[in-house]
Parts: C-alpha cells; structure tokens; sequence
C-alpha cells in the first residue's frame, strides 16, 4: 500500500451482488454480511494513507416472499452498508417471466448505470460485481470509452462459466461470461477473483485468463462466529441421542447447496460405510431426499437428517464417537464447509476427509490437515479405517494443523482484508 499515500483522495468499492442483503441462505448473502463486518477496520487503515473509502451494495429487488428472506439480515446489513443500497430492477417476474438472457442483460445494464451516476464523485471507484448475472458490467463501461474506464476497476468474483464446477453452464452464461472474458483479457482494468487456486486453474486452462488478470478472493469463515465454538462431550451426546443416533462409531456429511445434477458424494459414504460395516453415516441435507432414501435402504443403518440447525452439525462433529467428517462432492470450486469442520473440531472431535478433487485438496495441506481419498468407494472406505485406525495424538495433531490452516487461510476477515487491499492497491495505481 506504499504506493497509495496520497493524502485527501477519496474510493468507492461499490459490491453488485444478487441476494446480497435479502436471502439468509448461505453463500454470497452471508459474503456480503461478512463484508460489511470488515469495512470499518478498512476505512480506519486506508484512512491513515490518506484516503476516505466509502461503500455502497448494488443488489436486484427481489420478492420479499422469495424464499429465505430475512428481514433481520436485511438491517443488518443496511446498517453496515450506512443504508448505501442501489435497487436495480424489480424482479417480480423472475427468470422464468424474463428468461435468463433477458435478465443477465437488464441487471449488468442497471448495475453499469448505478456505476456511471456514483463514480464522478471519486477518485477511484472499485466495481466487484458477483455471478454471471452481472458479468456484462464491465464490457457496458469499457465501451464508453477510456474516459470512463481508466477510472473504474472491475473486478468479477463468484463465477465463470466452467466445466469441472458442478452443473452445466447455460447458454446464458456462457454468453455472458464470454463478453467478460474478451474485456478481462483486453484491460488491465477488468480482473477475475477466483475464491480458489482450483478456481483460478479452470480460468487460465478454459478462458485462458492470464495470472496477472486473476486477484484472488478465497472463501473463508468467520472465527469469531459463537456457531463454531467447543461444546462439551455430554451436551454432543444428548444432541445426538436425540436425533435418534445410535451407539457406536459414526461418520458425518452435510451440505448446503443443492442442484439437479450435483454429486456431493453421499453414495460414496453410504456404500463405503455398508463395506466396512463397523461405522453408521449420517448425512444432513437441506431438503429431504427421497432419493438418498431409496438409496440408503438396503445398505444397511444410516441415519439422514435435513433441515437441521448448525448447532446439531456442531455436536455431532464433537461427538467422542464420530470417526470423520467427509466432504467428497465432484466439483467443489470453494467449499466452506470443511473449514467449517476444520474449526469447530479444533479441541475435540473427528478429522475431515476431503476428496482429491475440486478445491478440498487446497485444505488437506499435504495431508496434514485432513485425509485425502479419491471418489471410490475402496478408497473411501480406506480412508474411514484410517481414521478408525488413528490415536488420539494423531487425531489431536491433525486437528491442531487442521485450525492452523484455517486460521491462515480460511479467515473470512483476514480473506476480506486481503481481497479490497488489493483491490484497491491496483485501482490506484
């Protein structure tokens, strides 16, 4: 930040994101709460270098019977954003009124307009726009010219049209995210955050975006969250019991994003367990699963749980009798959820098995954070005896190194931190 110090000089980041502030379900909402958490301390530090940085939040107007609404989120996030909102379209129609085309190009149209009526108030403007709802932002400002777009950064986060991140891009995206892709690779002025270093590979081999055009935005948690912290062993076992969890050895999954197509690894699990035949999976979902159900049946005791608080997930990490914790989804561009594992277990609890796809090898650190399994049922089921097999001071150094990674580099804060220094470290410069 060295090259910054100019005194008196003033910056708008200005976040364009879908759900930013209305749907409490995880995911960019909880991002962008995350973010206004972090932006007092950044204007205290990038004011001692002479420069004022204000903020605003530019998300659609969605229904507030969507599902997932919390107005308690809401305000809270109108609080920290200063009430700097910008209402983009009303979307009382949804997708399926406007189609997705349609949508992509009336919300990119509306966020570059609220950039051009903010902007000639500041010295540098940030724009960080989220998902390919809002990837033709950047090629609607940059063709008005360099007058405009010399003074604005633009940077893209939370999405590229890929393969190998779950789910068929459609023709929307693709779309979309092409125009993006043209202007990142044509002005040092548009720039990809990926929120990991799997990620930031798919961009440079699939859009053959260069490292220079790529400000890394990696996911994180945030610690201080009371969600997180150590429960004692009687109270895991009263949550457990009931939940109707019998006795002996157990292995977790849970998961939150749920999709037509989306493979998060759960038969893995359920074959694997049945193998062994020593270990009970237990597999927490948002939405009940007939499917996994039908599964399940004739492998043997399983216990599936759905729509269940975090504090339940919590207890049953601690719990003195779960062997793992697993996530072995397909193509996980930025899972959260293991570190999320990774921190609440950081006193007592189960290692994490990850599978050596997506970005959870990035969490393994060598495998001294957790187990590393291919996507077999052998080699799952290998993984669970490992963890069966392992003392408790091996269990204990895994945990130990598990949180050091996480305090590292799964800092939701630090992340944050990190992501609008840089930000605006090379809108300046």
């Amino acid at each position: 930040m060295t090259n910054a110090h100019k005194a008196n000089r003033s910056a708008l980041i200005m976040w364009v994101m879908p759900e930013g502030a209305q749907v409490d379900r995880g995911g960019v909402s909880r991002f962008v709460e995350n973010v206004g958490n972090a932006l007092p301390e950044t204007r205290h530090r990038w004011s001692a270098l002479g420069w004022s940085v204000d903020f605003a939040l530019a998300e659609p107007w969605l229904r507030s019977d969507a599902p997932g609404v919390d107005p308690a989120r809401c305000q809270r996030v109108a609080d920290l954003f200063d009430h700097q909102f910008v209402r983009l379209v009303n979307d009382d129609d949804g997708l399926r009124g406007w189609g997705e085309d349609r949508m992509f190009h009336a919300l990119s149209a509306a966020a570059a307009q609220s950039v051009l009526e903010r902007s000639a108030d500041y010295d540098v403007v940030v724009v960080v726009t989220g998902t390919s709802l809002f990837s033709r932002v950047a090629g609607m400002l940059h063709r008005l010219g360099p007058e405009v777009a010399e003074r604005l950064l633009i940077v893209h986060t939370f999405g590229m049209a890929v393969n190998g991140s779950g789910g068929l891009p459609s023709g929307a995206e693709i779309d979309s995210d092409g125009d993006l892709a043209f202007w990142v690779k044509q002005s040092q002025r548009v720039c990809l955050a990926p929120i990991s270093d799997y990620t930031a590979r798919l961009y440079r081999e699939q859009w053959a975006i260069p490292d220079a055009s790529l400000l890394l935005n990696r996911s994180g948690i945030p610690l201080t969250d009371p969600r997180f912290r150590p429960l004692d062993t009687d109270e895991c076992i009263t949550v457990a019991r009931s939940m109707g969890v019998p006795d002996g050895p157990l292995a977790v999954m849970w998961g939150r994003a749920e999709f037509p197509g989306l493979d998060k690894g759960y038969r893995l699990l359920l074959q694997a367990a049945a193998q062994l035949g020593t270990v009970t999976p237990i597999i927490a979902t948002r939405e009940p699963s007939r499917e996994l159900a039908h599964l399940a049946a004739p492998l043997g005791p399983a216990v599936l749980l759905h729509e269940q608080p975090f504090h339940t997930i919590s207890a049953l990490l601690q719990h003195p009798m779960t062997v793992a914790s697993l996530f072995l989804g397909a193509a996980e561009p930025g899972a959260v959820s293991p570190l999320e594992a990774m921190w609440t277990s950081r006193e007592r609890g189960a290692p994490v098995v990850v599978a050596n796809v997506g970005n959870l090898p990035e969490l393994a650190d060598g495998g001294r954070a957790a187990i590393v399994t291919e996507r077999t049922t052998d080699s799952v089921a290998a993984a669970l005896q490992r963890a069966l097999a392992m003392t408790s001071g091996e269990r204990a150094s895994m945990r130990s190194a598990a949180a050091a990674m996480v305090r590292t580099d799964g800092d939701v804060r630090l992340n944050i931190r990190r992501f609008i220094d840089e930000c605006l470290q090379r809108a300046i410069e």
